[in-house]
């Protein structure tokens, strides 16, 4: 794992503006509930005709800039997966090129067919759900979580709760399908190198 993040050294900026973007549109989508309370709560019940239509205002700008930080996220988030799985790629073409005939041999073509489309592909579409996904998960739970704190602290500590269920659920599915995948690897490099 250590190997492959050297190539994402040239991308920090990326890497960091990415989540950033997704923070900031998390933000943005915990924050329309919000306004939505207020419309109900002040707008509707004093019957405020003026105030209802800035609060939807207020949610319409909401939603433009939390759909501009997605889409500027997005972006990013592929720009930086398909520079890295070239660069990827690339480093791994001039790595074959240098072994001898005999390691080829043991290796299999099939084997190594495989590690430059399907192993490069699933490591770049990883850094690609990494930035758009991984990270924005995290900050809508967490911030949700505060939200329900500021509106009732009982319930919060409900929703507590099922999260870290939900975590530690995650955690478990996680540390026993991982090592399943890579003996279903393992398996399929044998299989590809007896037909190849």
């Amino acid at each position: 794992m250590q190997k492959l993040l050297k190539f994402l050294k040239p991308y920090k900026l990326e890497l960091i503006l990415g989540p950033t973007l997704k923070l900031l549109e998390a933000i943005f989508e915990l924050l329309v509930p919000k306004v939505m309370a207020k419309i109900i709560d002040y707008g509707i019940a004093q019957q405020d005709t003026g105030y209802i239509a800035r609060m939807c205002v207020l949610i319409i700008v909401l939603g433009i800039c939390g759909m501009g930080f997605a889409l500027t996220c997005q972006y990013l988030a592929a720009r930086c997966a398909f520079q890295y799985g070239a660069d990827l790629r690339l480093a791994l073409y001039q790595h074959i090129n240098q072994l001898s005939c005999t390691e080829l041999d043991k290796l299999g073509t099939s084997t190594l067919i495989n590690r430059i489309t399907n192993d490069v592909t699933a490591s770049q579409s990883g850094v690609n759900m990494f930035i758009r996904l991984a990270s924005r998960a995290p900050f809508l739970v967490i911030g949700a979580i505060v939200m329900v704190f500021l509106k009732d602290p009982q319930i919060a500590l409900i929703f507590v709760m099922i999260a870290a269920l939900v975590g530690i659920l995650l955690y478990f599915v996680m540390h026993k399908t991982i090592p399943l995948y890579s003996k279903t690897q393992k398996k399929l490099d044998t299989i590809a190198r007896h037909t190849g």
